[in-house]
């Protein structure tokens, strides 16, 4: 398993969130599509992926279902960032105990505290 993906269509969103966890330590790789995420996932499995909900090509949601069946993605922890409000995402995304949610904007502190709390570190 590699550091973290991040997963974010929005050019500057996606150089931030990276910036901010290399900052903290992390390897990361950072994509733009869901389908780049797809590609990123069958090479190798991240210990987190960083995911915006509503990308242009996939919804966060298509690919957590693709990534639970994957070998060795049932239980990798995702943490979704969405502009939408908690209670508009699928009910099955938010029983699942390994994904985390984070609405849009965030401060930077609920981002890192969450990735600490998403990969056991907090």
């Amino acid at each position: 398993m590699s550091g973290i993906l991040v997963v974010e269509d929005e050019e500057r969103i996606r150089r931030v969130l990276a910036l901010q966890l290399e900052l903290e330590g992390y390897e990361v790789e950072a994509v733009a599509s869901g389908e780049e995420c797809l590609v990123s996932l069958q090479e190798r499995l991240p210990r987190l992926i960083v995911l915006d909900y509503l990308l242009p090509d996939f919804s966060g949601e298509e690919i957590v279902q693709r990534l639970r069946r994957m070998q060795g993605g049932k239980r990798l922890p995702v943490l979704l960032l969405s502009g939408l409000e908690r209670q508009d995402l699928d009910r099955w995304l938010l029983e699942d105990p390994f994904v985390h949610f984070l609405a849009k904007p965030f401060e930077n502190r609920e981002l890192l505290a969450l990735v600490k709390r998403a990969l056991g570190k907090d």
